[in-house]
């Protein structure tokens, strides 16, 4: 398909097999602020496992093709740089010390509200 100039469903998977090397969002955001949720280091660690527990799956299903995880998603040390290289500004629920206390509620499935919203 990719040679016929057709990108299928789930192409973005096949993009380290087409170029060297991958930016990320952070990569466009030199020289500014980051807003992030007090506990990214937890749900980073649950994104992360959750990868490596679909790659095993497939792994073991014996698909016939497949990427490692690190091949298309930042690793921790990378995260981690990208918590020391920028200045944060966190956002929680509580009052902890250095965060900013909101009332922010997580969204699990925003098509569900997307009726609602006249845009």
């Amino acid at each position: 398909m990719f040679s016929s100039g057709i990108t299928p469903s789930g192409g973005e998977l096949f993009l380290p097999l087409f170029y060297e090397n991958l930016e990320t969002l952070f990569d466009y955001c030199k020289n500014s602020q980051i807003l992030i949720q007090n506990d990214i280091i937890e749900l980073f660690d649950e994104r992360t496992e959750n990868l490596q527990d679909y790659f095993e799956a497939r792994n073991d299903s014996k698909d016939s093709f497949f990427l490692k995880p690190h091949h298309l998603f930042i690793d921790k040390d990378y995260f981690n740089q990208i918590l020391t290289n920028f200045p944060i500004t966190k956002l929680s629920l509580f009052n902890n010390q250095g965060d900013i206390p909101t009332n922010l509620k997580k969204i699990n499935n925003i098509s569900s509200i997307r009726e609602k919203i006249d845009f």
